[in-house]
């Protein structure tokens, strides 16, 4: 099934979410950080697939500099800017400290567990500090693109509100076997082929437990039918499994 950017953003927002921060190593936290950026710069514009044959800009991906403060120019991906929320980076706001990382975490979960819950009123708000917001008209799409100028924190929760807005919460569903948060495609059930294989293999011990019992209460009734009807001290072996065609 074809995953749409807006759903592999929100896929990624699901996993940050979830993230145990206290275990990372500075190798994952310098990854996450450029997939901050990515969720920040390409907001919600969508990815083509095929940019030979669809119209769209070259957007350049800026990434986190690791030895140092700020961002480096990365490979462009082609993307349609139309009706598109993208944020503005500053070099002075990267690398995200890591208590920051910590608040974009809470407040995004937060954000998620509202969305989630059919209440009147959510339990919790985010109040964004000091915004910009401009537009510009898509070239030769005849669409706007919102530009937004705030922090790394208040520009993340904007875009995924909007994101939220427009994609099928109810299709957040808990792992029935991991009980880890995911977005389900279709009839999936499972977040991962991992967690699928291990509830197929536990459902197939069950049967075969189930069977089994169901075997020796057999055996038991066959037992006592047969000494009630031909003596007490009979011995009564095990009946003979019918041979397969």
């Amino acid at each position: 099934m074809t995953v749409t950017p807006q759903v592999a953003r929100l896929q990624f927002v699901l996993r940050f979410v979830q993230l145990d921060l206290v275990t990372l190593d500075d190798a994952a936290w310098y990854a996450l950080q450029d997939e901050l950026v990515a969720f920040l710069v390409h907001g919600t514009a969508q990815r083509l697939a095929d940019p030979e044959s669809e119209a769209g800009v070259d957007q350049y991906l800026p990434r986190n500099v690791r030895l140092g403060f700020g961002l480096e120019p990365g490979p462009p991906v082609r993307v349609d800017l139309t009706h598109a929320t993208c944020a503005i980076l500053r070099d002075e706001d990267f690398p995200v400290p890591d208590a920051e990382i910590r608040v974009i975490q809470a407040a995004s979960k937060q954000m998620l567990e509202d969305a989630r819950m059919p209440r009147v009123f959510p339990g919790g708000a985010w109040e964004p500090g000091p915004m910009r917001i401009s537009h510009r008209q898509a070239s030769g799409a005849g669409g706007t693109i919102r530009y937004l100028e705030a922090s790394p924190r208040d520009a993340f929760l904007f875009v995924l509100s909007e994101i939220l807005m427009h994609e099928a919460i109810d299709r957040i569903q808990r792992c029935p076997d991991c009980r880890t948060l995911f977005y389900r495609l279709g009839k999936q059930k499972y977040c991962s082929t991992a967690c699928t294989n291990r509830a197929g293999v536990r459902h197939w011990r069950q049967r075969q437990e189930v069977k089994c019992a169901e075997a020796d209460r057999a055996h038991t009734r066959y037992v006592q039918t047969t000494k009630t009807a031909v003596g007490a001290g009979v011995r009564v072996g095990r009946r003979p499994r019918k041979a397969r065609p």
